[in-house]
């Protein structure tokens, strides 16, 4: 691959980005803009974060319920032939 043909597909590449954030939205040539997109993008990866981590704690949360009522399930079943 020439020179000329590396230089023409990173032209191509630099186009092809642009109109991408054009189409969303973005110029990439204002640097205000890229600045806002880089605040929401941030926004969006904390939020995912923080909901994974929410998924963890409900999960353990549900393992220490099923847990503590089988125990206290187990509890009462030994009670109960206490007292018979």
């Amino acid at each position: 691959m020439t020179e000329d043909e590396k230089e023409v597909l990173k032209e191509c590449a630099r186009h092809a980005v642009h109109e991408t954030f054009l189409y969303l939205g973005v110029d990439v040539e204002k640097r205000e803009e890229v600045k806002d997109l880089q605040l929401d993008l941030t926004w969006l990866r904390t939020a995912r974060e923080s909901g994974a981590e929410v998924g963890k704690m409900l999960k353990k949360a549900a393992i220490g319920s099923i847990v503590a009522g089988t125990l206290i399930a187990i509890w009462i079943g030994i009670k109960t032939k206490l007292l018979m």
